[in-house]
């Protein structure tokens, strides 16, 4: 299974720069943890999971989250 999830904010070249601008010193967690649920999620169920962050330029998106989701094989 795949899910696609598109968002029409800044994008990420934008909300990087702003990151940057703004908040030098701060350091974001939130692919660590989504590493590590994603990790946990496969070690108790059994389901292998991948993730990808990228730009996008489509219908006026600017960034998408892809998730391809398999049930691993005994």
């Amino acid at each position: 299974m795949i899910i696609i999830i598109r968002d029409n904010g800044l994008g990420l070249e934008k909300a990087i720069q702003n990151k940057e601008a703004n908040q030098p010193e701060h350091k974001s967690m939130a692919l660590e943890i989504i590493n590590e649920r994603i990790a946990l999620f496969k070690k108790t169920h059994g389901i292998h999971i991948k993730l990808e962050i990228g730009p996008t330029e489509l219908d006026g998106y600017k960034t998408e989250v892809k998730l391809w989701i398999d049930k691993e094989k005994n």
